[in-house]
């Protein structure tokens, strides 16, 4: 391939529209250094592409290129590598020249290798079918409406599915007294959810490429320093410890749960990527694949080459210049000089318990499903992957750059991306703006899978998933704008975007502003036409937004609250629940708060009822930042979370901190506390080790989940499950299960002679 647009001379001519935010100083550096040799000016004529593709300034309006081909595909990657190079090197540059002595010793290249290897990165048979099923078990709580969300806990009601450490263990859930465990399987990798469709679940997990792949070089994606040469090529060879750090991949497996007693592997799917994100709609699973590229760049000359420090000589400017222009180059050369495959992600396929062979990789998505955003996103890459469940197939599309959120509607996937964060990676560029984020739509073509269709951009970040919400075809955006991390100044507001497609943009039709002046969004919901921003100052107010008219949303009423809630969850009609922290006299976080809003008339939000529990500041619940720790059973009016706080110790001197399942009863006119579950002295009694009063602040059995069947509760922690009849909870658990596998049973639980 010819050097291409952003060669190193090349960059001399666009430099001064792209690097706009640079100081003045700088840029004369850069422009004087991109003046190279005659011969490389030869070479970057060659192949030079007319239209700007990589910018770093934010205030253009967002949009992602698309590759035509693999040729272009690995162009547009290239560009941004040999963007970021080059800032690096420039600053690099500066200090050599500024410095009368190299500040860091001018350290030689990386010791990254650079051999052009593909990049590494991060007994019973369980048939119940003469058992009448429930009427009523609790789901995952999602976001969305018939978009499901990777769980570590589900039930279809007359069996539970959770993951315990590696495993997942099928439960006999039905009848509650009957709980037994049937079934379990080894999950390649470390398992952190899963999903469940009939008899399949689909397990995502963390493992390393040596593990979950059979025949890999032992050498790849090491550094040079860290091989080891007595090392072999073969399955039996043991790898060295460390290089399982090096080689991070993410694997799907899908779980045939038919049988129950005897859960078996389908097929597996590694990818060189870390997975995130994931929804499951109908027969389709969409999610999201980030991928660590951290190209080896050489970012000093060597002295010993190139000058030499000393006492009687220092290096002319003309001799630093020189040597700096000769390391760009040389990092260009690098760059382009990988293969294709090097730039993208990659994917092995293993059916049943048969790994994948290393030497069946595949590319994951094609080449014209590569998307570059017009402005630096940073190195990462995301891939935006759907599993088809009736077909096995993969489709994806990858786009450069580092992502922030992911939210899936019915009928699409929007990526953000803001520059909070980015500017960190670009050294010494002098941006003043205001913090934006680039959004853009992938949405559902008949057959399910995403593809890219608009880009938009708005002010500001958003905290989470729910900060983002299609409705009517329209997405809403809640955002903390003003300066970032860079500046001094904490000029905050809040606002709503409302975004609608429009000739593959997504374009701004409505906006309300002015939402907590000189704060930021603590929580946010949208219900319908209608918003809720809280935002986190001392007296955190409740702003409610009317979007009935997209075009013209406004504040219709807002609500001082004593505190800082963060999440929001809809109860009956007109009626939203908040978790929180309380705040005491001075506007410090105290203590966990629940409470009720009557949102019916807009103009008059409400408080109707509140309750704040707990001894210290600290005391909260998981379900304040993880949406699927908060489990609502409506019919019952009953809602069941994790929550933790510090109680005097009846076995050590002080304080030891408590995990409980906490029970209440809400409804519109009373939160009460019901109980507490709690998992202390669960290991005794059912799994055969004596605590001996270990249950003190150095380790406590947490219990961080809950499934609701009919009258009846599970509760889920680091060990297993107990099972409670609320209708009764005084009289104990009506059954209990150890999940932990015996293998997995630490030491420090027993006690010693």
């Amino acid at each position: 391939m010819g050097i291409g647009y952003y060669d190193v001379a090349r960059l001399n001519f666009k430099f001064g529209i792209i690097l706009a935010p640079l100081k003045e100083d700088n840029m004369k550096i850069i422009k004087r250094s991109l003046l190279l040799s005659t011969s490389l000016l030869a070479l970057v004529l060659v192949g030079c592409a007319d239209d700007e593709v990589v910018a770093l300034d934010w205030s253009k309006p967002a949009a992602l290129t698309v590759a035509a081909d693999c040729a272009q595909a690995e162009e547009l990657i290239e560009q941004v590598f040999i963007t970021q190079m080059v800032m690096q090197i420039e600053q690099n540059r500066k200090t050599a020249l500024e410095e009368e002595e190299c500040r860091w010793n001018c350290p030689g290249p990386s010791s990254t290798d650079d051999t052009g290897s593909s990049p590494n990165y991060p007994g019973n048979t369980g048939d119940s079918t003469d058992v009448k099923s429930p009427e009523y078990f609790s789901e995952t709580n999602t976001q969305v409406k018939d978009i499901d969300e990777v769980d570590t806990v589900k039930t279809d009601g007359k069996y539970i599915y959770a993951i315990s450490r590696a495993d997942l263990v099928v439960v006999k859930s039905w009848p509650a007294a009957e709980t037994d465990e049937v079934g379990r399987i080894t999950i390649e990798g470390l398992p952190t959810g899963f999903f469940l469709k009939d008899d399949k679940a689909i397990v995502f997990s963390l493992s390393h490429l040596y593990s979950a792949v059979k025949g890999v070089p032992v050498r790849e994606g090491m550094p040079i320093g860290d091989q080891d040469e007595d090392a072999v090529d073969d399955d039996s060879a043991p790898y060295p410890s460390h290089y399982y750090d090096y080689n991070p991949v993410s694997v799907v497996s899908v779980i045939d749960l038919s049988d129950k007693s005897n859960p078996k592997v389908e097929a597996t799917y590694t990818f060189d990527d870390g997975a995130f994100g994931g929804r499951r709609i109908g027969d389709k699973v969409h999610f999201a694949l980030s991928r660590p590229m951290d190209f080896p760049f050489y970012l000093w000359p060597v002295p010993d080459q190139d000058w030499r420090y000393d006492s009687r000589a220092q290096p002319t400017a003309d001799t630093i210049n020189m040597a700096f222009d000769k390391l760009i180059q040389k990092n260009v050369e690098m760059i382009r000089a990988k293969p294709l495959t090097y730039w993208l992600p990659r994917m092995w396929i293993g059916h049943g318990n048969e790994k994948a062979s290393y030497d069946d990789v595949q590319i994951l998505g094609a080449c014209e499903a590569v998307h570059t955003p017009n402005v630096f996103s940073g190195l990462n890459q995301l891939s935006l992957a759907t599993l088809d469940l009736e077909t096995g197939e993969v489709a994806a599309s990858t786009i450069q750059g580092n992502w922030g959120h992911v939210y899936a509607s019915n009928n699409a996937i929007y990526i953000a991306s803001s520059n909070w964060d980015i500017y960190r990676q670009l050294p010494h560029v002098d941006y003043t703006g205001d913090v934006q984020t680039q959004i853009h739509k992938f949405a559902f073509d008949q057959s399910g899978e995403a593809h890219y269709t608009a880009s938009g951009k708005v002010l500001g970040y958003g905290i989470n998933q729910f900060a983002f919400d299609e409705h009517n075809g329209n997405l809403r955006v809640a955002t903390t704008d003003g300066k970032g991390w860079w500046s001094q100044e904490d000029d905050t507001e809040s606002r709503v975007t409302v975004l609608q497609e429009k000739e593959g943009q997504l374009k701004e039709i409505g906006m309300v502003r002015g939402l907590g002046l000189g704060d930021r969004i603590s929580g946010v919901r949208f219900i319908g036409d209608m918003g809720y921003v809280i935002t986190s100052e001392p007296t955190a107010p409740l702003h409610v937004i009317d979007l009935g008219d997209p075009t013209n949303p406004n504040i219709a009423g807002e609500l001082k609250l004593s505190g800082v809630s963060s999440y929001i969850h809809p109860l009956e009609e007109g009626l939203v629940l908040t978790l929180g922290k309380d705040s005491d006299d001075e506007g410090r976080s105290v203590r966990f708060r629940i409470e009720i809003l009557d949102v019916t008339d807009p103009a008059n939000p409400k408080s109707v009822n509140r309750l704040v529990i707990g001894n210290w500041w600290d005391a909260g619940s998981s379900a304040m930042g993880d949406h699927k720790a908060f489990n609502y059973d409506r019919a019952r009016n009953l809602l069941a979370i994790p929550f933790t706080d510090w109680v005097e110790s009846e076995h050590v001197d002080g304080l030891e901190f408590k995990s409980v399942l906490a029970l209440f009863k809400v409804s519109a006119d009373t939160i009460e506390a019901v109980a507490e579950i709690e998992h202390k002295d669960f290991f005794a009694q059912h799994s055969g080790h004596d605590q001996c009063n270990g249950f003190n602040s150095d380790y406590q059995v947490n219990v961080d989940h809950s499934v609701f069947i009919e009258d009846y509760v599970y509760s889920f922690g680091d060990l297993g499950m107990l099972v409670h009849d609320t209708r009764d909870l005084e009289k104990g658990y009506v059954a209990g299960l150890t999940l932990l596998a015996p293998e997995y049973i630490p030491n420090y639980y027993t006690c010693s002679d």
